[in-house]
């Protein structure tokens, strides 16, 4: 059976690696986007099997060309899907420990975070695999992780 996955990730490079993970595992379709944005158009085109999502995007203000690093931007998503009913299983990925954001308190560990997201998103959310790509142990974690959220 051919699963279909989405990755949410704005770094090319940890996008791609990513990628190869899961096509490593799995006979899998896989699309990556790089924005919001175009998450909102990718799952509304299509039924996903599993969405591989980073928390913090790179977002350019309407006016500029200014751009900067939008810590939790990936909560919108998980909010798009909750207020369309999509039950597709989530699974963050980020390189990052810590999260500052105008809308939710500063989080200050994955422990934290994972909390944050199973209360707000029991749903959809599965866990947070931390991402080190000077490593190569969150592979076989995200693999884990793969595995687990596909048996649901």
């Amino acid at each position: 059976m051919r699963v279909n996955v989405l990755i949410v990730e704005d770094n090319q490079t940890k996008r791609t690696e990513i990628e190869k993970t899961v096509v490593t595992l799995l006979n899998a379709e896989v699309l990556g986007v790089s924005t919001v944005r175009q998450a909102y158009k990718s799952i509304e085109l299509k039924p996903w099997d599993l969405i591989i999502l980073d928390m913090t995007f790179q977002v350019t203000p309407e006016a500029g060309n200014e751009s900067a690093k939008e810590a939790l931007a990936g909560i919108e998503i998980l909010q798009f899907m909750g207020r369309r009913r999509i039950d597709t299983p989530v699974i963050v990925a980020t390189q990052h420990n810590s999260f500052s954001n105008i809308e939710v308190p500063d989080i200050n560990s994955i422990a934290e975070l994972d909390q944050l997201l199973r209360d707000l998103f029991p749903e959809n959310y599965r866990t947070t695999v931390e991402v080190d790509l000077s490593e190569e142990g969150w592979k076989t974690e995200l693999q884990k992780q793969i595995i687990a959220a596909l048996k649901r």
